[in-house]
Order: structure tokens, then sequence, then C-alpha cells
């Protein structure tokens, strides 16, 4: 979900630009995003996860749906989610989470 954000974000950036300058700007931008993002293990967004999703949005926990979409996946595999956000996370019954911030 992060990957989907990042990309999602620097390419609606690229259709909303139209100086050449901002143009060339948000496509540096989103090959920069591409290329950091491409170093990581990305976890896929299963079937299993999108039920989970469906658990705790039953939950009410009012965590915003990219944020439980995260959650899910993170208990899917067993993963802590590393956020700053303990706020919201922390709202999701068995979720680890590690602030590397602080």
């Amino acid at each position: 979900m992060t990957v989907d954000e990042q990309i999602a974000g620097w390419y609606t950036l690229t259709r909303q630009a139209r100086r050449p300058e901002e143009i060339a700007r948000a496509y540096a931008h989103l090959g920069e995003a591409v290329a950091r993002l491409g170093r990581w293990r990305i976890l896929p967004y299963t079937e299993s996860a999108i039920a989970r999703v469906a658990e705790l949005k039953s939950l009410r926990l009012n965590v915003r749906l990219m944020d439980l979409r995260i959650a899910a996946i993170a208990l899917e595999n067993q993963a802590a989610v590393v956020t700053r956000n303990r706020r919201d996370f922390g709202r999701v019954p068995g979720l680890s989470i590690e602030d590397w911030s602080a």
C-alpha cells in the first residue's frame, strides 16, 4: 500500500504538471521512487489480506482504509509496521508496531 500511495502520488503530479520544468521534475521524482521502492521486498496484497481488511473494518477502529490495508498485509505476514503513527496503527488488534523515529 505504501508503494501504491507513493507511485500514485508521483504519477498524479506528472499528469497535473503543465510547465516543462514541472513535468521533468515530476517524472524525475517518479523514477526515483520506483528505483528506491524496487530495492525492497514488496509484500503482496492477497485475498486473505483483503478478507482481513473486511474483518478490521467491521471492528470500527476509526483507521483509514489504506492503513487497514497496510496492517492486514503485516498481520498476514507476521511482520511489524514501521511507522510514527502509533495512534492509528495502535488501534489494530495484534499488530506489531515499530517507531524508528524515536
